[in-house]
């Protein structure tokens, strides 16, 4: 039986925060082309259709598709204006951090930091 994967942190790739904001405005912008064309397929069928009932259900269809647009459009911008904030951090736990980073990232060394 295999093992389950570890949850060891050294584990996790470190991937540049300017990549991750280019793959989110690249992912939403494809998938807002897909549900354009989804509102623009429903506009036309909403043109042929000649019941009132289902008109409408087809109108509250595109309104849904839009308001999706809309929030992938406020992700990708709201996640491209992220800034660091800057947070109260003694010295002496700064220490401590990086000591302890040192000691999981490279085990069996020995790192002297006065």
């Amino acid at each position: 039986m295999a093992e389950p994967p570890s949850e060891d942190p050294t584990d996790i790739p470190n991937v540049a925060w300017s990549d991750v904001v280019r793959f989110i405005r690249q992912l939403s912008h494809d998938l807002r082309n897909h549900l354009n064309a989804i509102e623009l397929q429903s506009a036309y069928i909403s043109e042929l259709e000649r019941d009132d009932e289902l008109k409408g259900e087809i109108k509250r269809l595109r309104e849904m598709i839009s308001g999706l647009t809309s929030t992938l459009q406020s992700l990708a911008r709201g996640v491209s204006e992220a800034k660091p904030s800057l947070i109260a951090y003694r010295a002496a736990d700064f220490i401590e951090d990086l000591r302890k980073k040192i000691n999981r990232d490279f085990p069996g060394e020995t790192a002297q930091i006065t």
